[in-house]
């Protein structure tokens, strides 16, 4: 039995969703309960706001490189990302050409495009940190993500498709 991982069962189970209409209907509104449930739990929680420590307090207990190197860990081990890789890669490799320089060519690209992205996600998250010390904009903030996630569940639960 194939591994439900692999590229060859998901195409299996998206034919299966295709071909089976009350499959699709299943996974249709399981998809869209889920989706309500996140909502109404983002809609009305009332958490308040975390106490964050000044990162020189991090940088102080552990250094630079043992924090990149935690985070390389988590994200290489990352199942989703081993699937995403192992669907994408294969599409961009010529089997006439040797194989291991156009793998190195390409994880060395996404490494670098994926540094940038995460370099610039988390600068934008300590400028815009302070805001959500309020418990105010906490609230609102839910109440708008709670609210759009419901939207969304309903309109895929009354949908056709």
């Amino acid at each position: 039995m194939a591994s439900l991982r692999s590229p060859f069962s998901l195409k299996l189970l998206g034919a299966i969703l295709a071909a089976s209409e009350i499959a699709f209907t299943i996974v249709k509104v399981l998809g869209a309960g889920y989706l309500i449930y996140l909502g109404f739990r983002a809609f009305f929680d009332t958490s308040s706001p975390v106490q964050t420590t000044d990162i020189t307090e991090i940088k102080d207990q552990k250094s630079n490189l043992l924090l990149f190197n935690q985070g390389f860990v988590i994200g290489i081990s990352n199942p989703k990302d081993l699937l995403f890789f192992a669907a994408l890669f294969p599409n961009f490799i010529n089997l006439a050409e040797p194989q291991l320089i156009q793998f190195v060519i390409l994880a060395s690209s996404w490494f670098v495009i994926d540094f940038i992205i995460m370099y610039f996600y988390a600068s934008l998250g300590s400028k815009i940190s302070p805001i959500f010390a309020k418990a105010t904009v906490i609230r609102a903030f839910n109440r708008t993500i709670g609210g759009f996630f419901i939207a969304v569940g309903s309109t895929i639960l009354v949908s056709n498709k």
